[in-house]
């Protein structure tokens, strides 16, 4: 898989218009002044957790003897639980305690916008552009800047975003999400039997 396609399949994992809701419902309770600044604080950690994950994939991977044909087969199949719950979420997994401390790291850095599914996706992306790093790494860079634009975007419009606006774009990326999680697996296998 192209490295600029495993950057827009980052872009569907971290999911910025299913996480608005919940990061918008994390801030409910902190003082408005607050909320861009939380928002980059834990996007910029984000960051920083797939950058470690980018560097250290490969050489955790190679340690493991897991083959990029392996991390392929599971990582569409992971992504295709995640496409599932995008588009038939289960309101019980999605409801929140009561909280009204500022969120740090946890929950809405991890796992809200970078869980394992994001990190894995990484580690995929890490294995496939091992030849131009740089080359991934910006593509890893670019998905982030999306996601951490409209998060941004989000916040400052609030409430004018409608909430049926926000499901029914998550469940498009879920469907766009399904197509590529079933393309990695068919790759993986066939990569798998070639070898």
């Amino acid at each position: 898989m192209h490295t600029l396609s495993l950057a827009i399949t980052l872009f569907f994992v971290l999911d910025p218009f299913g996480n608005l809701p919940v990061v918008l419902g994390l801030l409910t309770h902190i003082d408005p002044k607050r909320h861009l600044k939380i928002v980059i604080r834990e996007s910029i950690i984000a960051l920083l957790l797939m950058i470690i994950f980018y560097a250290l994939g490969p050489w955790f991977l190679n340690k493991l003897e897991i083959g990029p044909s392996d991390l392929q087969i599971c990582g569409g199949a992971v992504l295709a639980i995640i496409a599932l719950r995008m588009v038939f979420p289960d309101e019980r997994l999605t409801s929140n305690k009561e909280d009204h401390s500022e969120p740090f790291i946890v929950p809405m850095a991890i796992p809200l916008m970078v869980g394992p599914s994001a990190l894995a996706t990484v580690m995929i992306m890490a294995a496939q552009s091992a030849a131009h790093p740089l080359v991934g790494l910006s593509m890893m860079g670019l998905a982030w800047l999306g996601t951490a634009v409209l998060l941004l975007v989000g916040v400052l419009m609030g409430s004018l975003i409608p909430s049926r606006l926000l499901i029914a774009l998550e469940r498009l990326f879920g469907l766009l999400l399904a197509v590529i999680a079933v393309h990695m697996i068919m790759s993986g296998i066939q990569t798998y039997l070639v070898r």
